[in-house]
């Protein structure tokens, strides 16, 4: 049964945190990946976005080491009912049917990185330490500018559509 963010703990609340960030590095390079041939303009921000992912994961399993030691398993989101979605795919038929265009993806993108966005400023007051409080707020703002430069392609995107 899944539980609510503000029955977490500390501890928990960063397992989550490092799981998102492995599950979002691993949906963008898939992201990457797929479009890669089609725009490879797009394609370059999933990497480079999913690389910024995996500095984040290395930041958060660095100061969990610092505070707890051993490195639990990453809990899963899906275990946590209200804290985000990651870069979910709707459907998974577009991957099989190769349909999903690279504005889908980024609007997925976008979405995924709004809650992640606010999955760490509501992390901030969880924080075990005050290193750990100034980590989830840098991590706020990262994600503040991933959703800045999606949003830019987006609209960049938009006026190539329109024109």
């Amino acid at each position: 049964m899944a539980r609510k963010f503000s029955d977490l703990t500390p501890e928990e609340v960063l397992r989550v945190a490092i799981g998102v960030e492995i599950a979002n590095g691993e949906r963008l390079r898939t992201f990457a990946d797929m479009f890669s041939q089609q725009s490879p303009e797009a394609s370059s921000v999933f990497k480079e976005m999913a690389e910024e992912e995996d500095q984040h994961k290395a930041v958060l399993v660095a100061r969990y080491a610092q505070i707890y030691a051993k490195l639990a398993d990453p809990l899963p989101e899906s275990e946590i009912s209200d804290v985000l979605e990651a870069h979910d795919l709707q459907d998974a038929e577009h991957f099989i049917f190769d349909d999903m265009d690279a504005r889908a993806a980024l609007k997925a993108v976008l979405a995924a990185e709004n809650v992640a966005m606010d999955f760490y400023r509501r992390a901030v007051p969880t924080a075990a330490t005050d290193e750990l409080r100034a980590v989830y707020a840098e991590l706020a703002d990262g994600e503040a500018d991933h959703v800045r430069r999606v949003q830019e392609r987006l609209a960049a995107q938009g006026m190539r559509d329109a024109g």
